[in-house]
Formats: structure tokens, C-alpha cells, sequence
């Protein structure tokens, strides 16, 4: 009789979960949710997470949002928006604001279609508590854009200045987005943004200081081919060389070799490319190594320098990508 009763349980609950009927907000969310007072998006797929990012998405489509996908500009805004928002009406808000451009949103209810093998979510926002919320976002991020910019005029590295103008350049792109849902939810809201606060202001800023930073090579031990590798990694990056440089790259050479005895010289080398800024400090290294050899030390250099170039030409943009991305990083608040 006890397991009879357990069976019968076990079976409720396997109905309730997966064999229920098809919620009606599926096909007719606006019997549900009171379209005066609710902005609903409905969504599918092979997974809850996949349903769930769906119905996000077609909600943030209904005020024509774009839906983020740099995801090292989402990073710096979560981080910053954990750092100075006071109200945060739901876990995992942020993360969502980020990546669909959404504020004041919840997944309210999951469904599984056992017989399709598909998932349902509804993300649900409630309009007039949005609202307020959306007028409250959009003053601090007024604050932070008026802070980066002036940090980025007080700056004297160009490095230094793009990455904190870059900064308001995320939050003046939010600000359009959360402007633009505000109109729709309430037409009669009137924000004034300065024009130095708006996104194309900043991106125009941002480009005219990308295009005075220059680099020069101060060579002492590299050859021209390796020059020519330095000046193709800086060209792939969007910058240019220049007699008259923001920043030279410096090369320090170190060789270790021995002669075998059986006709080849191996030699273990090491090659650092110093970034020296507008002070002569030493911003930043880029280091190459490995161990080849030839007939002789003569030989063995010749090959070390083409395989050298080689390596440059392969990685040394992405290692100075990988500098650029750390000091945006390490941009403080």
C-alpha cells in the first residue's frame, strides 16, 4: 500500500511538471498580463537558459534595442553598475541590463512541452515602476560619463584618455537605449542630455585621439625585417608610425649560445620590445624567446632574426591588444 502511495506521488508530480496543460500567456500573453500595466516578451527554445534569453530579447525588440554583444564593454558596465547603483529590484539585473539593454525585468513564469521538447519563458516588465527607475538610471549614468570625460581631459597618456572616454562612450550608449524606452513608456518624460554627453560626441572624441597615437622603433639589436614586422602588428591595430611618436618601441636583446662540435651553433635568445611612453618610462614588455641554431653564431643569429619576424608578425598585436584591454580593466571609479 506504501508504495502504491509513493508511486501515485511520484506520478502527480511528473504530470504537474511536464504533462500540464499549455499556459495560456504562450499563445495569448495579453489575457494574462494587462497590457496598460505590463510589457511582456514570450520565449522558445531547446533550453531553459536559450527560452529565457528569448523572451529577453523579444522584449527588448519592442522598444528597438539592439542586444549587446561586446562582451568586454558588458563586463566594465556590470562592474560599474554594481559600484553605484543603490536599487537593484531583481538578482541577476545587471548582467541582464548588459546584454539586452533591459532594467526592472523577470523571467515570472517557465513552461516545459514534454511532447515538443521545448521550453517557454515570459520575461514581464511592469511600466510604471520602470519608469521611475529608467529616470533614476539615466541621472547616475549622466554622472559617470560627466566624470570620464573630464578624467579623460586631465590625462596626458593618449592611451590613458581614449580608455576613459571609452568608458563614457559605453554609458552614453546605454543612456540612448534607456532614453529610447522611456519615450515609449511614457511619452510625455523629457530628459535634456548635453550634446558633449551624447554617444556621437564621444565617439568623434575618441577617434581624433586614436588618430594622434603614434609609435616609433628605437632599434638597436633588430633587423629590418623585424622592423617591418613591429610597424605591420601597430598597422593592424589601427595605428600608424611616426617620426614624431607617442610611442616608441625599444628593443633589448639576449643571446646564449654554444658550439656543438658537430658543425652547429644553438643558441637560446630572448627578445624583449619595451614600450617607453612621452616620459621615457616603460609602460609595458612584449617578450619573445625560443632556441635555434645554424652552422655558425653568425648563421644561428640569421635564422633566430627571420623566425623572430615570423613570431612578431603572428603575435605581437594581440599581446599589445592584450596591454590595451588591462589598463580598460584597471580604469578606477
Amino acid at each position: 500500500m506504501r508504495r502504491l502511495f509513493i508511486f501515485t506521488l511520484l506520478l502527480t508530480v511528473c504530470v504537474n511538471l511536464y504533462g500540464q496543460k499549455q499556459p495560456e500567456w504562450i499563445e495569448n500573453p495579453s489575457k494574462v498580463y494587462d497590457k496598460n500595466i505590463y510589457e511582456v516578451g514570450v520565449g522558445q527554445g531547446l533550453s531553459e537558459k536559450e527560452a529565457e534569453d528569448n523572451a529577453y530579447s523579444v522584449l527588448a525588440n519592442i522598444f528597438g534595442m539592439k542586444i549587446s554583444v561586446d562582451t568586454k564593454a558588458n563586463e566594465k558596465y556590470i562592474e560599474t553598475s554594481l559600484g553605484v547603483e543603490e536599487i537593484r529590484s531583481l538578482d541577476n539585473s545587471t548582467k541582464i541590463e548588459a546584454e539586452h539593454n533591459l532594467i526592472n525585468v523577470k523571467i515570472d513564469s517557465r513552461y516545459y512541452d514534454s511532447k515538443k521538447n521545448r521550453y517557454y519563458a515570459i520575461a514581464v516588465l511592469n511600466k510604471k515602476e520602470t519608469v521611475s527607475l529608467l529616470n533614476k538610471k539615466i541621472k547616475d549614468n549622466i554622472k559617470i560619463i560627466d566624470s570620464h570625460i573630464l578624467k579623460a581631459g586631465s590625462e596626458r597618456d593618449l592611451f590613458d584618455k581614449y580608455y576613459s572616454l571609452y568608458i563614457a562612450y559605453i554609458f552614453s550608449e546605454k543612456n540612448e537605449n534607456f532614453i529610447n524606452q522611456l519615450a515609449i513608456l511614457d511619452n510625455s518624460a523629457k530628459i535634456e542630455i548635453l550634446d558633449s554627453y551624447r554617444i556621437e560626441s564621444i565617439k568623434s572624441n575618441m577617434e581624433n585621439i586614436k588618430r594622434k597615437i603614434s609609435f616609433g622603433i628605437d632599434a638597436f639589436d633588430i633587423t629590418p625585417n623585424i622592423e617591418s614586422a613591429i610597424e605591420h602588428s601597430i598597422s593592424d591595430l589601427g595605428f600608424k608610425i611616426s617620426s614624431n611618436p607617442s610611442y616608441i618601441f625599444r628593443d633589448k636583446f639576449t643571446f646564449d649560445g654554444n658550439d656543438t662540435g658537430y658543425g652547429m651553433y644553438i643558441m637560446n635568445y630572448t627578445l624583449i620590445l619595451e614600450l617607453i611612453n612621452y616620459n621615457g618610462e616603460r609602460i609595458a614588455s612584449f617578450k619573445f624567446r625560443g632556441k635555434d641554431g645554424g652552422s655558425s653564431e653568425k648563421d644561428a643569429k640569421r635564422v633566430i632574426m627571420n623566425k623572430l619576424a615570423k613570431d612578431i608578425n603572428l603575435n605581437l598585436s594581440s599581446q599589445i591588444s592584450n596591454y590595451l584591454d588591462g589598463k580598460f580593466k584597471n580604469i578606477k571609479y
